[in-house]
């Protein structure tokens, strides 16, 4: 992991996001917790590179912010244990740390509630952007990622009347939107633009609520469909 972008997230937070990693790599985890330790926003909680004891230690804390998890696991799924923390720490969230990008495992991840997907090969600072970005509530994915699913999604003729409820958004909210259709993160975008990671994310969010969109994809179809952005 090498090649950091220059900027940080500086979101609301009053004290450091709690991390939990699951990683079989032992060089990997070593990586990724070197990571993690280098920002001061960020406090490593524990790491293993277990299914099983991933398990355990969701069944035995009563808080953690993030789990960032690899998919294939010598002893299970990371799916699992994804979900393992859907059911047990609702307020936490997990974000997918994966040398895979083909479609079928980004999905399964996003449908077990992942709400970020990153590749192996993200920078240390782009993956402590990443994890900030989950803890405030966006879903970073790595821009191969995110063209994989917007090919998906857009493979299909687009419905041409724009949905009901949808309102016009800013040149700014129209703007990044565009940015993030190209394949740019939230901390590309942020950037490009010369913006805080927060502003990003609150444009973001309003982008959403204007839309009716849940997710980045829907919005970026909805704002299409409705001829907002080209």
């Amino acid at each position: 992991m090498s090649n950091p972008v220059n900027r940080q997230p500086n979101g609301p937070l009053n004290r450091p996001v709690t991390v939990y990693i699951v990683e079989d790599d032992e060089l990997l985890r070593a990586d990724f917790a070197r990571a993690v330790q280098s920002s001061p926003q960020l406090s490593l909680q524990g790491s293993t590179g277990s299914a099983m004891e991933a398990m355990r230690h969701i069944e035995s804390v009563t808080a953690l912010d993030v789990l960032l998890v690899d998919l294939g696991l010598p002893d299970g799924d990371g799916i699992s244990v994804i979900r393992a923390q859907r059911r047990l720490l609702q307020r936490a969230r997990s974000l997918v740390i994966s040398m895979f990008e083909d479609d079928w495992r980004v999905l399964n991840a996003l449908s077990a509630g992942a709400q970020g997907y990153l590749l192996k090969d993200t920078t240390d600072e782009a993956l402590v952007c990443a994890i900030l970005e989950v803890h405030l509530g966006d879903a970073p994915l790595s821009p191969q990622v995110a063209r994989h699913l917007l090919r998906m999604f857009t493979s299909a003729p687009a419905p041409r009347v724009p949905p009901p409820g949808t309102e016009a958004l800013t040149a700014r909210e129209a703007g990044i939107l565009t940015l993030v259709a190209s394949g740019l993160s939230g901390p590309q975008v942020a950037l490009q633009l010369g913006l805080s990671l927060h502003t990003v994310s609150t444009h973001l969010r309003n982008c959403h609520a204007k839309l009716g969109a849940k997710t980045r994809l829907q919005a970026v179809n909805r704002a299409r469909s409705a001829g907002q952005i080209d």
